[in-house]
C-alpha cells in the first residue's frame, strides 16, 4: 500500500495559545515541571550551543505529557538538526519515517505553541494523524520548521523590548533567486544583535499541557 507523505510548504497561520483541549487517557513516560522565563530544558542531553529561554505556564493539575520526541540528523553527532536543513530536504533524520507519538495518542492536531523571549506567545495547529494517514518523524520536523520560519517572518518590524537581552532578537535572513533556486544570504552578524533561521536547531518536542507542544530550540554558536 502506498503512504502518501505531506508536510507544509508555506508559512502556516498564527494563533494566541488554545484553551485546554478535553482530557484524553495517558500514560506517563515523562513528566516535565512547568517554569516561567528560564531556560526550557525538556532534552536532557549535552548541548553545543545555547539553549533558547522559552515561558511554560504552569499545567493543569494532575497533567503529565506522553513524551519527549527527540530530533538528530544522521549525519551530525551532536543532538538536534538545523530548522533550515529542514526547510530545503537537506535533512537526514534518526528514525524519520517512524510515527513519533505513542501508540495510543489520541488528538488528530496538536497546537505548536513559540514563546520567544521579547515576542507574544502564539502558535499554530500541526495535523498529526486522521483516518487515512499518520505523520512520521521526518514530517513532523518539518511542519515544525515551517511553523518557525513563518513565526520568524511575521514579527520582523514590531518593537523589541529593551527589558529583554538583544541576543534573542529575531532577524529576517535575505534570500535571493539564482537559476531559478532560491538562495538565503546571512547578513553580516554582529555578536548579540539578533539571530536568524539558519542559526537555529530543533532538539525536541515536549508536550507542556494537554495537546499542546513546545520546541526545544538550541542557537549555534
Amino acid at each position: 500500500m502506498m503512504m502518501t507523505i505531506r508536510f507544509q510548504e508555506s508559512p502556516p497561520s498564527y494563533f494566541p495559545p488554545p484553551q485546554p483541549l478535553p482530557p484524553a487517557p495517558r500514560q506517563s513516560l515523562k513528566h516535565l515541571q512547568p517554569m516561567c522565563d528560564t531556560a526550557f530544558h525538556g532534552d536532557s542531553r549535552p548541548s553545543a550551543g545555547l539553549i533558547v529561554p522559552q515561558r511554560i505556564d504552569p499545567a493543569p493539575p494532575h497533567f503529565q505529557p506522553h513524551q519527549i520526541i527527540l530530533f538528530d540528523d544522521r549525519a551530525s553527532t551532536t543532538p538536534g538538526i538545523f530548522l533550515e536543513d529542514l526547510t530545503t530536504h537537506r535533512a537526514r533524520l534518526t528514525r524519520e519515517n517512524d510515527w513519533p507519538f505513542d501508540k495510543t495518542y489520541p488528538h488528530e492536531r496538536i497546537f505548536l505553541q513559540i514563546s520567544w523571549p521579547g515576542y507574544a506567545t502564539l502558535g499554530t495547529w500541526i495535523t498529526i494523524q486522521t483516518d487515512e494517514w499518520r505523520t512520521t518523524s521526518s514530517v513532523l520536523a518539518r511542519d515544525v520548521a515551517w511553523a518557525f520560519k513563518g513565526f520568524i517572518d511575521s514579527v520582523q518590524g514590531l518593537p523589541f523590548p529593551s527589558t529583554t537581552p538583544k541576543k534573542w532578537k529575531l532577524l529576517s535572513t535575505p534570500t535571493y533567486n539564482v537559476g531559478g533556486f532560491t538562495v538565503t544570504s546571512p547578513t553580516s552578524r554582529r555578536p548579540g544583535t539578533g539571530l536568524e533561521f539558519d542559526q537555529l536547531k530543533l532538539r525536541s518536542l515536549v508536550e507542556v499541557k494537554n495537546g499542546v507542544w513546545q520546541a526545544e530550540i538550541e542557537v549555534s554558536v
